[in-house]
């Protein structure tokens, strides 16, 4: 039997795949990079706390401590006045991670994609001391917190322990309770297939509406169907589909056809939500099958935040997706570039001639 969600084919098993001690041993060297590339100024909200910096003045009252009394305000106006201290809120990174059952539909299957760019993302935060909070939205959301790369294991056996269920609309449950929840504001990546438009969209908005910088990756398909479910099917002739989110069977002769039905529908959606993201200023980028997964994080370390692109250029080939894409105009932040030639053995700086 074939179980087919919206438009693709499910197909869950990504323990081993995420537990596998490779994928460790590359998120290692996504922390290694991280550390080496410099580090940008710590920009955000200022909170009143123990900082060195003062902003805020009010009146001076018995007892309070006279080291901070502004003596220059006082000369100026002949009043005493108290400095309050200010503090930058913590790093901090929030990453909403698709957990409907569509994700687990394709070849490769966006699931495991997804929880990997999760996991490098990760990485790559922790590496630069910020706290990262991954938001598991699928049935039920759950919440997992990484303050150290040491904690990478922890946070890919909490992904590997997750199985993707029911509709989409838990990435907008999660971007609704993170909006609640967090005191502070900053970077918000929601990972997704992309197929439930609407709830991205207003997972987005909301996100946007309360101070977060949104941003937004797609994990791409090769193909609606694996190799060897492909042959199964094509020598049954019939299929019974299984909707992956809504759990709805229907049983239909099959053909090649149906397989390209799907993969039309999935660039459609893409397509759509491409625009929505463009209208609302959110940055969104495509993880291709051929990618590796750290990609998404050595863009944010290597370079800066690029600007929204609208998606790619899709074609239905005998079931498969084929995509045509620009390359994108990057702008390398100072010292990444040397940071990242150095880590992978790239170019090195001729040695001097001696006289």
């Amino acid at each position: 039997m074939v179980q087919q969600g919206s438009t693709g084919v499910r197909a869950v098993g990504a323990r081993e795949e995420l537990l596998d001690p490779r994928v460790l041993a590359r998120l290692e060297s996504v922390v290694r990079l991280a550390r080496r590339v410099p580090a940008d100024p710590r920009r955000g909200l200022r909170l009143p706390g123990r900082g060195l910096e003062h902003g805020a003045r009010r009146p001076y009252e018995p007892g309070d401590d006279l080291r901070l009394v502004d003596w220059p305000a006082f000369a100026r106006f002949e009043r005493l006045f108290l400095k309050l201290p200010e503090d930058l809120p913590p790093a901090r990174l929030d990453l909403v991670l698709d957990g409907s059952g569509s994700t687990a539909c394709g070849e490769p299957a966006p699931a495991v994609r997804l929880a990997l760019a999760a996991a490098a993302l990760a990485a790559a935060a922790t590496a630069r001391q910020t706290r990262t909070f991954l938001w598991w939205a699928g049935e039920h959301v759950a919440r997992h917190v990484s303050a150290r790369p040491a904690e990478l294991v922890r946070l890919l056996r909490f992904l590997s322990e997750r199985r993707p269920a029911g509709d989409g609309s838990g990435v907008a449950r999660a971007a609704s309770r993170l909006a609640r929840t967090s005191r502070f504001r900053g970077e918000a990546v929601l990972l997704s297939d992309g197929l439930e438009v609407a709830a991205l969209l207003e997972a987005a908005a909301r996100l946007g509406s309360e101070g977060f910088s949104v941003h937004a990756v797609v994990a791409e398909v090769r193909d609606e169907l694996s190799s060897a479910v492909a042959r199964t099917v094509a020598s049954a002739g019939t299929a019974d589909l299984v909707d992956a989110e809504s759990g709805q069977r229907r049983r239909l002769p099959w053909s090649g056809q149906l397989a390209d039905r799907a993969g039309a529908a999935r660039s459609a959606r893409l397509a759509t939500l491409a625009r929505g993201f463009a209208v609302r200023g959110v940055p969104c980028e495509f993880l291709g099958t051929e990618e590796p997964f750290e990609r998404v994080a050595w863009d944010r370390l290597r370079m800066r935040p690029a600007r929204h692109r609208a998606g790619p250029e899709r074609r239905s080939v005998g079931g498969s997706m084929a995509e045509s894409r620009g390359e994108r105009q990057r702008t390398p932040a100072p010292g990444a570039r040397r940071a990242a030639e150095g880590l992978q053995g790239g170019p090195r700086r001729a040695a001097r001639r001696s006289p």
